[in-house]
């Protein structure tokens, strides 16, 4: 069982948490940066980067007359360092001692070539002969004399400059907070796809399972609502279906009275037309369930061969009529087989009532599988193409009670097909005859 904070549990506050957790690893990794790297690039000796200089620069001025060095020093200064000679340790104005001679004084030694050469390091947090912290870098040698060569610098010469530095810790700055929006917008945006997965799936499938409810506290929200409200779909159409077979069940009963009481009818041509309206409306109360009963249908999606089902509904359907298949010997289609050849069998039968046959073309596309069921028939008037989808509607020139169906059969084929996230249109040929589109995903 998970235990919510209630401040987090909320949307605003994990984004608020997420920002605190990206200015925390801000300033982990700055911290870092600068320690790890200033304890990799730091010198041997606490001079600010000055030994490297001061090797060159000690065997110049150790090498010039005394009266020159004072002279050569300030000629060898520049605007970050600068260089002075001082005559003996007394007058170097630095509290050189053992303990900062003892630090990088081998690494001096061997730039200088000189074992028994002496060096002091300084950095702005030393203090002076005064007692108050230096305010630079200050690296001083002996010279073989006895007199001291000390060079200032009032920034380190040693590791990145400040640009770089700055330029480094931005990147740092920049990295952790990709690195925490996107980890929280994986954790946000999970159950918003799960809510559209589980709404699709809905759509496909009244009978799929409600969503977990996971996330902030306003996502569980509305999936609870989603889940409540798929609930009160999935029970209405579970109660129609009820009524609407119990009410089948009931009429069963009066038809069949009326039926035996037909027998008794002297009027030949009376007791026909009886028997034709008894048979109707039994054939409208079974076409109707069936209907209906399409959207609550509990068979599972499976795996199964479309081409081999078209010809399975050509060979049922058209018997003798000619109806030609064009397409792959084999087709894999994902779905419910026997309500898609439901649905099949609806079109091709139509194809075959008011066209007298047709071609049915099949092939695939990147995204879906587009099926064609075209006839030579007289098709259907453009303003009344998308009525002959709504139930027990007849079109007066090509149906009948004696030829046609009651009105059912193109709209429980598409109802069939949206249900598997497809669609079924209608289009006239531009010559003569009626074109079926039906279209199904990949994957269901």
């Amino acid at each position: 069982m998970k235990i919510r904070c209630g401040a987090l549990d909320t949307l605003s506050g994990w984004i608020a948490f997420n920002i605190v957790i990206a200015i925390a690893i801000c300033i982990v990794l700055n911290a870092a940066f600068v320690n790890l790297a200033g304890i990799w690039a730091r010198p041997d000796f606490p001079g600010g980067g000055l030994g490297e200089r001061a090797a060159a620069i000690v065997h110049t001025i150790g090498r010039m007359p005394k009266a020159q060095r004072r002279q050569l020093a300030a000629a060898a200064s520049t605007s970050r360092v600068a260089v002075a000679w001082y005559t003996d340790e007394a007058h170097v104005p630095l509290p050189i001692s053992r303990q900062h001679t003892m630090d990088g004084t081998q690494t001096i030694r061997k730039l200088l070539d000189r074992p028994r050469a002496r060096a002091a390091g300084f950095t702005p947090r030393d203090l002076g002969k005064t007692g108050e912290p230096l305010s630079a870098y200050h690296l001083a040698v002996d010279l073989p004399d006895g007199s001291w060569v000390v060079l200032t610098a009032t920034k380190r010469l040693w590791g990145v400059d400040k640009s770089t530095r700055y330029f480094i810790i931005g990147l740092f700055v920049l990295a952790s907070t990709l690195v925490v929006a996107v980890l929280a917008s994986r954790r946000l945006a999970r159950p918003m796809k799960q809510a559209a997965d589980t709404a699709h799936r809905f759509s496909t499938d009244i009978q799929a399972h409600p969503m977990p409810a996971h996330g902030p506290r306003e996502f569980r929200v509305v999936i609870e609502a989603f889940n409540h409200m798929q609930e009160r779909i999935q029970r209405f159409v579970t109660d129609r279906n009820d009524m609407l077979t119990a009410i089948s069940h009931d009429l069963r009963a009066p038809l069949t009275r009326l039926r035996l009481r037909g027998e008794f009818i002297e009027d030949a041509d009376q007791k026909s037309r009886l028997f034709r309206d008894v048979d109707e409306m039994q054939h409208m109360i079974d076409a109707a369930l069936s209907f209906f009963r399409n959207e609550t249908d509990p068979e599972p999606h499976t795996r199964f061969d479309l081409s081999e089902l078209i010809h399975l509904v050509i060979e049922d359907t058209a018997s003798s009529t000619n109806v030609v298949f064009d397409g792959p010997p084999h087709q894999i289609a994902e779905g419910r087989p026997n309500a898609i050849r439901r649905a099949l069998t609806n079109v091709i039968d139509n194809a075959v009532k008011y066209g007298r046959g047709g071609r049915v073309t099949l092939h695939e596309t990147e995204h879906e599988l587009r099926l064609y069921v075209d006839d030579p028939g007289p098709g259907i008037p453009h303003h009344q193409q998308a009525a002959v989808f709504r139930p027990f509607f007849r079109l007066e020139n090509s149906r009948n009670r004696r030829t046609g169906g009651v009105g059912l059969g193109l709209g429980a084929a598409r109802s069939i097909v949206r249900a598997h996230g497809g669609d079924l249109v209608l289009n006239n040929l531009s010559t003569q005859g009626l074109r079926v589109t039906i279209t199904l995903p990949h994957n269901v």
